[in-house]
């Protein structure tokens, strides 16, 4: 539906995820489990030497230099590809201050890494669980009638793509879920 949330809504997560990845993060930081000063390289050795170098906490707090997005699904056509996309430095302009959501992405990835679990079930287990969030899901839930639609579509996304030079097709916005 249009408008403004209800309590008992669902609502799609998209970016507001990285709370809960940060979260996950200062819990496996805590356990000693991921230190945020673990170097990248550490875990995923195919990273480019500038890449290596930065630490797990200059990728969440947005100062690792990554680009801000990446047209993954058009460039790569598993997980797998996409990682060695992200890994293979491109996408690492002058270190500094700027959003990233690659960075996100590289710390995800990073912590399957070490812990040797998907990050969908590190979530579950270590954040919603002892937040007694069951409901929160991390596939798609298109046929439930209470998820709050989405006004926005892929202009920016197609913008970026753009400068990369990829093209990628306008959509409206995303189905529910």
């Amino acid at each position: 539906r249009e408008g403004r949330a209800s309590p008992g809504e669902r609502f799609d997560l998209a970016s507001p995820t990285k709370p809960f990845v940060a979260t996950l993060a200062l819990v496996l930081e805590g356990s000693g489990e991921l230190p945020l000063a673990t170097r990248l390289g550490d875990l995923l050795p195919a990273a480019s030497p500038r890449l290596a170098r930065l630490d797990l906490e200059s990728l969440l707090r947005h100062r690792s230099g990554l680009a801000a997005w990446a047209p993954l699904p058009q460039l790569a056509h598993d997980r797998s590809a996409a990682l060695a996309r992200l890994l293979d430095g491109r996408w690492l302009a002058t270190p500094g201050e700027r959003y990233s959501d690659l960075g996100f992405i590289l710390w995800s990835r990073a912590a399957e890494q070490a812990t040797g679990l998907p990050l969908d079930e590190l979530l579950r287990e270590r954040v919603l669980a002892p937040l007694d969030l069951e409901r929160v899901e991390p596939s798609p839930c298109q046929s439930i009638a209470d998820v709050v639609s989405c006004p926005l579509d892929n202009r920016r996304e197609v913008e970026l793509a753009a400068a990369l030079g990829v093209t990628l097709a306008p959509t409206g916005p995303p189905a529910k879920g």
